[in-house]
């Protein structure tokens, strides 16, 4: 997926905005959707003239569950401007537990699995 001005960053991979939503908080989403549209077009703006500039943050809790942790308002003006793709950095949410290596290995291969099978879907 290509994703409009990105640099690149190491640590970052393209995901699919679909993919994304479905990790979102539904209730931070709903708030940038509906009380925060300000930021929103401010951001929409931004990446009009700049590209995206900045990934979205999917945390992996204790558990292995992947929740976006920061991105809400990125998302929202992604969607709006009919992206398909965001640049993406996974890091690990729960640092008082320590996570097995094989976990967080499973749980970035299955996001990539997913990532692939939209991909060829779509």
């Amino acid at each position: 997926g290509e994703v409009p001005g990105w640099r690149g960053m190491p640590g970052t991979f393209p995901l699919s905005v679909d993919l994304i939503s479905r990790l979102a908080q539904q209730d931070r989403l709903a708030r940038a959707e509906q009380k925060e549209m300000a930021r929103v077009h401010a951001i929409a703006n931004g990446i009009s003239k700049d590209g995206v500039t900045r990934p979205v943050v999917i945390t992996v809790d204790s558990m292995g569950k992947l929740i976006l942790q920061d991105g809400h308002h990125l998302l929202v003006a992604a969607q709006g401007l009919g992206l398909t793709h965001l640049p993406c950095r996974v890091q690990i949410s729960d640092g008082n537990i320590k996570i097995r290596a094989e976990l967080v290995s499973n749980v970035l291969e299955d996001l990539l699995l997913a990532a692939n099978t939209h991909r060829s879907q779509a």
